[in-house]
């Protein structure tokens, strides 16, 4: 795969076990439960990332995917060290 090529997977969503005895969980329509990058709560960014420097990590996240709803994913291999 080019390192151009754009890949259109951009979310893992995550439900309940289907199945799960004693818990009701309908799921009607799993496109509609996620919230994208554009519409999160700033808290949760926020969060994230200072969990991530708690433990000496930093997010790759890029500031426009949380800005712009149309915004282009490009994957590329990691270099090899």
């Amino acid at each position: 795969m080019g390192q151009k090529e754009s890949l259109r997977t951009r979310y893992l969503a995550i439900h309940l076990p289907r199945g799960l005895t004693g818990i009701s969980v309908n799921v009607e329509d799993r496109a509609r439960d996620q919230i994208e990058y554009t519409d999160e709560d700033p808290m949760i960014r926020k969060k994230l990332e200072s969990e991530l420097t708690r433990k000496g990590l930093k997010s790759l996240m890029p500031d426009e995917a949380y800005r712009n709803r149309d915004y282009e994913w490009y994957y590329t291999q990691p270099k090899a060290s």
